[in-house]
């Protein structure tokens, strides 16, 4: 009898265990993550950047984004690339609850506090620490809840840049198949150039296979007659192309910068222009036709366009400068003093 019933209580606890074992999921969560339904990046037109430091606000105006109350330019990838983060942000896991915040840089110090609108209608707002150790996922907390969450992708350094960052660095975009005149001037030595485009005869055409419109040669004619030098001009043309700067010069106006040391006058369907100033501690200020804002270009941008532009003006090389032979009269002779 005994043993029959220590049988069914071994029976019942196998029974039990089977059953929770089933029933038992390690991976399971035991919470309930905020909902945060997708928000539509079309639909969003203004958007704050806060934290300990600085508050920038981007607004949206004419299908083109600004920066702040003087409505600088923004750099439309890195606008397109928070954009994305607000309207797809999704959290994955409850991370913390115990309002502890500084391991994850959601302290005051350290966070970064995001709010987007749709005209005056608050659409998202969340704060940004640092990035997991995997760098699949950042640290956050949504606006009402002390919690911290784990938000899929690593977008810390999408938000965490200075007004500068966020600015549009380009300063000259030009079309080097339809420019045709360059004017170039340092100091008191200038020179014009002008292109011509001659359509092949037909014996040169037939020797191309596949031949659907005219063969064209283009050619560079100098205005003082000399020879061009075809490869700097395309090289030229290939540094001008898409111009970046290194910074905006900050509180000066284009009226502020004069006498430049080198002019460059670019024509075609769009003409542009280009002047560059003296260095300042291994940058040179400059301006074009294209931005509103003095800038600063590095020294290797200035010196890929500057070289070569001495090599189209056909500057000779500076000189430098040899020392003085020692005369042999000045020398001692061994093994006499006065």
């Amino acid at each position: 009898m005994k043993a029959k019933k220590e049988y069914l209580i071994l029976l019942a606890v196998i029974v039990a265990l089977s059953v929770y074992l089933i029933g038992y999921d390690p991976d399971r969560s035991h919470y309930t993550l905020p909902d945060l339904p997708r928000v539509a990046e079309s639909d969003l037109n203004r958007i704050e950047i806060a934290t300990a430091e600085h508050t920038i606000s981007l607004k949206q105006k004419d299908n083109a984004w600004y920066i702040g109350p003087d409505e600088f330019p923004a750099d439309s990838a890195k606008v397109e690339n928070m954009l994305k983060v607000i309207g797809d942000l999704t959290l994955t896991a409850l991370v913390s609850e115990s309002k502890v915040y500084d391991r994850y840089d959601l302290g005051s110090a350290q966070k970064i506090t995001v709010t987007a609108w749709s005209s005056d209608q608050k659409k998202r707002q969340f704060e940004v620490g640092k990035a997991a150790s995997s760098y699949r996922h950042t640290f956050v907390k949504v606006d009402g809840d002390a919690n911290v969450y784990h938000a899929r992708g690593s977008f810390r350094d999408t938000f965490d840049q200075d007004a500068d960052d966020l600015r549009d660095k380009a300063v000259l975009s030009i079309d080097p198949e339809s420019v045709n005149r360059l004017r170039l001037q340092k100091g008191d030595e200038s020179v014009e150039l002008t292109r011509a485009e001659a359509v092949a005869t037909e014996s040169d055409q037939k020797k191309a296979t596949d031949v659907t419109a005219p063969a064209t040669d283009t050619s560079w004619t100098r205005s003082d007659g000399d020879a061009t030098d075809e490869a700097s001009v395309k090289k030229l043309l290939g540094a001008l192309r898409s111009l970046t700067c290194d910074a905006y010069i900050p509180d000066k106006t284009k009226a502020d910068l004069t006498s430049p040391e080198y002019h460059l006058i670019i024509g075609g369907s769009n003409e542009a222009s280009l002047s560059i100033f003296s260095p300042e501690n291994d940058r040179y200020p400059a301006v074009t036709s294209q931005s509103d804002y003095p800038f600063y270009l590095t020294d290797s941008t200035v010196k890929r366009i500057t070289e070569t532009c001495d090599q189209i003006l056909d500057l000779p090389e500076p000189e430098i400068e040899k020392e003085a032979e020692p005369d042999p009269a000045d020398q001692p002779v061994e093994g006499k003093t006065d």
